[in-house]
């Protein structure tokens, strides 16, 4: 069989996380027609996955709704193949919006994410240092410019005095009685920052010092508490939180998708939830 050559271009993004000022800031590869067709086929998925999002914009338009924009910060490699740009993340992992992949196609995506890898270690890159998803980070995919990680030690912080000592953090007096306080269930620092993102994607992290986040501590807390006095955990605290900040006057659908974000964008750092506003709220 006659071979013909296809080119694939490969771009690294250094950065002080990865320096190795040795690589190349491009390389080409060259595929068989044979490897070009067997790529081809096994990604016609990834044209779907596109529609869908092209989709969603389109339905988010209608009901008059924006979201944050994907930041690709976290992106490390680019990959241009027949006009297409194909990303992939410190860890390996194919850069897309993750949430218009179908279960039945993540078999793609991790076929993908290894021939991607395959193709990387005979590369000028070989002995690329993937990360580890076990790292402790709240860190979210999408999230990963700097202003969004200006606040991670105030956070972990504030959360660590807050479940240590609930009693004394704040004044609760008049607000909550004591009995209830220590009821409290202990407040996770991914799932705090989650929420701070919702609320204050735009500016985030302008005018957010210790006492303004202590403040908004205190508001979710005080949310979670039933009629009867009972704390009825994060999820319900944070549904009542937004019919109160940035869904007043919404239905108790909207105030569920609001604590969804919220809880989803903390339990999976390593998808990507946007924040969604109703437009002209922060315009």
């Amino acid at each position: 069989m006659t071979l013909l050559p296809i080119v694939l271009a490969i771009t690294a993004t250094l950065t002080p996380m990865r320096p190795r000022p040795e690589w190349p800031t491009s390389w080409e590869a060259e595929l068989s027609e044979e490897e070009a067709l067997a790529f081809d086929e096994g990604n016609e998925w990834v044209s779907e996955i596109y529609e869908r999002r092209r989709l969603w914009h389109e339905f988010l338009k209608q009901i008059r709704c924006r979201e944050s924009p994907q930041s690709t910060v976290g992106v490390r490699f680019t990959l241009t193949y027949k006009h297409r740009v194909w990303a992939f993340d410190e860890f390996g992992h194919f850069w897309n919006d993750s949430r218009f992949i179908r279960d039945d196609e993540q078999e793609g995506v991790e076929v993908l994410e290894s021939w991607f890898k395959e193709l990387v270690e005979r590369s000028p890159y070989a002995g690329f240092a993937w990360s580890s998803e076990d790292e402790e980070t709240i860190v979210f995919r999408g999230f990963e410019d700097g202003r969004f990680n200006a606040l991670d030690f105030t956070i972990l912080r504030l959360c660590e005095d807050f479940n240590l000592e609930p009693k004394r953090f704040w004044d609760w007096s008049g607000r909550v009685a004591p009995k209830q306080v220590a009821s409290i269930h202990e407040l996770s620092p991914r799932l705090l920052k989650a929420l701070l993102l919702e609320e204050f994607y735009w500016d985030y992290p302008s005018n957010l010092d210790d006492e303004a986040i202590i403040r908004i501590m205190m508001e979710i807390s005080e949310s979670g508490f039933d009629e009867g006095g009972r704390f009825e955990g994060w999820f319900n605290a944070i549904r009542d939180f937004g019919s109160r900040h940035g869904w007043q006057g919404e239905n108790d659908y909207y105030q569920a998708q609001y604590a969804e974000r919220v809880v989803k964008r903390s339990n999976n750092p390593g998808t990507y939830v946007p924040v969604i506003t109703r437009k002209g709220k922060d315009e």
